[in-house]
């Protein structure tokens, strides 16, 4: 490997960093060729030179990938940070619980808002009704207890009657759901900074 090769690495580098501030991007390839030449300096071959530096993509990743959570961090936008998270979901563990999660306060906060658009248009609003669907055993299968929503004169109803409390109640958990899965998000995205 010659002079030429560093050069090249470094090159590759520079085409790497190419989504970064361009005065970032002439920081990092600077700093790293001075590294590089005094390593030739000190006599190594540029072989061992670019060894302790690994591939040009796998040591521009750590700048990229930096970049890119703080940029995501600064602006405070939900959908930068997820767009994080789903960047690196293949890399980190991480990323990856932390999407389960916030994915889970998603549907959690969507099944809040139906039910309350559900019961605004409701005859009775605040009032919920489960019916419990008792299906006797038979020589194949043992005895069932289904539940589902709405009345039925098939099965006996559960009624949770939260009256003037419901659209408090539904708008405090969708309020607690967003904030839980907000403040995992940032959390998440914040421990992705190296």
């Amino acid at each position: 490997m010659s002079v030429d090769s560093t050069q090249a690495w470094l090159g590759e580098l520079e085409r790497l960093l190419a989504d970064m501030p361009k005065a970032q991007r002439i920081d990092i390839v600077e700093e790293t060729r001075a590294h590089l030449q005094g390593r030739l300096a000190a006599g190594l071959t540029p072989a061992q030179a670019l060894h302790g530096f690994g591939s040009a993509t796998d040591y521009a990743r750590a700048f990229v990938d930096n970049f890119t959570v703080t940029r995501a961090l600064e602006s405070r936008s939900t959908m930068g940070m997820v767009q994080v998270l789903v960047h690196t979901v293949g890399r980190s563990f991480r990323s990856l619980l932390a999407l389960l999660a916030i994915s889970a306060c998603t549907v959690l906060a969507g099944a809040v808002l139906v039910t309350t658009i559900v019961q605004a248009t409701s005859a009775t609003p605040g009032r919920i009704e489960y019916v419990v669907v008792n299906v006797p055993a038979d020589s194949l299968h043992p005895a069932q207890h289904t539940v589902s929503f709405g009345a039925s004169a098939a099965g006996d109803v559960l009624v949770l009657d939260l009256g003037g409390w419901f659209f408090p109640l539904a708008a405090l958990a969708f309020a607690a759901l967003w904030y839980v899965g907000r403040f995992g998000l940032l959390m998440a995205v914040k421990s992705l900074r190296r």
